[in-house]
């Protein structure tokens, strides 16, 4: 909440595009991703659009016959 209330605060926005992802460790029961994300972000001090680049390791795990996400980690 106290994040969500910062970005709305700031009024940040960003725009996310994957460059890559692969799998990093997989069983039957679990699977690590690791994505490449560029990133673009604004906020209303600094209007001029900043690109970050990072990793995101997710965690993912069946649930209902689909893959979703129990983890998510900067790295």
């Amino acid at each position: 909440q106290a994040l969500r209330k910062l970005i709305t605060d700031a009024k940040a926005s960003s725009k996310g595009t994957v460059l890559a992802a692969g799998i990093q460790q997989a069983d039957t029961d679990q699977v690590e991703v690791l994505v490449f994300v560029d990133q673009m972000i604004t906020n209303a001090a600094s209007p001029q659009p900043r690109l970050d680049r990072n990793r995101v390791l997710m965690t993912m795990s069946p649930h209902d016959g689909r893959w979703l996400v129990d983890k998510l980690e900067l790295e």
